[in-house]
């Protein structure tokens, strides 16, 4: 079997694909030729049609949008039957030969016993053959480092089946690797103020959020920065403007660690506000 499932190999590429369009999201894009506009439009064309057969469950006629070279490795593998697929980006190289494209793909994946559907972002590689872009699957053999180790893409160099990949970690397990400089948050029940907490990403992927603010006037939430990267800390921001209602201890802030959606609340404590000089 090339890969040991698509879903997990999609998965344990997630955060690494994450940095790559957190890093497009930054960088300023150069100008593009009228060619390479061209072909990326080509591409994106095909890429959309590849996968628009394998979520209709029709992977033999998808085979025909398949690079040659890959067919071998198209058979053996794991076909995916996807929920969606958004095409997010696609590069096409200097040569126009080449191009990579980061999918988006909704589907439901198991974490030990526990099943959610999920996106996450799959990077793929498209050729030009004979005039007509397709898919290119890794060569046998290769290495593809995930956060969760390093895995073969395919069977070994020598024809060999693969080892067995690393179970994929628990969920539970996988929020522990995120870390808090405290479990609760302070502000005034009836005045001004704001608090923090120090978010530490453990993991060796960047992590993204979702977050919920209780609906009290005068009260924000919000994390300082839109992902935290692997190994750097952030922050979660909470300011609070009396105006009518006040903090009486039942408002929580809930925040969702992405792309695991781990749950974690942060109950809002009152506190006197302090008396004006």
């Amino acid at each position: 079997m090339m890969f040991f499932r698509f879903a997990q190999s999609a998965v344990a590429l997630c955060l690494v694909a994450w940095t790559s369009l957190a890093g497009a999201q930054t960088s300023p894009a150069p100008a593009k030729s009228a060619e390479a506009q061209q072909a990326e439009s080509v591409v994106r064309e095909q890429v959309k049609k590849f996968y628009d057969l394998l979520m209709a469950g029709k992977p033999r006629a998808a085979e025909a949008l398949v690079c040659e070279a890959s067919k071998d490795e198209y058979y053996s593998m794991v076909k995916p039957s996807p929920r969606s697929v958004e095409v997010r980006a696609v590069k096409a190289a200097d040569d126009l030969k080449t191009a990579q494209v980061t999918l988006v793909m909704e589907d439901e994946v198991s974490f030990g016993v526990q099943k959610k559907v999920v996106k996450f972002p799959v990077p793929t590689e498209w050729r030009l053959e004979s005039g007509q872009w397709c898919y290119f699957l890794p060569p046998a053999g290769q290495d593809m480092v995930t956060p969760f180790g390093t895995v073969k893409s395919s069977r070994g160099v020598d024809g060999a089946p693969p080892k067995a990949p690393p179970a994929p970690q628990p969920l539970e397990k996988l929020s522990m690797e995120v870390s808090f400089s405290k479990p609760a948050l302070q502000l005034p029940s009836k005045g001004e103020g704001k608090d923090e907490i120090e978010v530490s990403n453990g993991l060796n992927g960047p992590i993204q959020f979702q977050l919920a603010c209780p609906s009290v006037p005068g009260l924000q939430c919000k994390m300082g920065q839109d992902y935290i990267a692997a190994g750097k800390k952030g922050k979660l921001l909470v300011e609070f403007k009396y105006q009518g209602t006040a903090i009486d201890g039942q408002q929580a802030v809930t925040l969702w660690i992405m792309p695991f959606r781990s749950e974690h609340k942060f109950p809002i404590l009152p506190v006197e506000a302090a008396p004006k000089p």
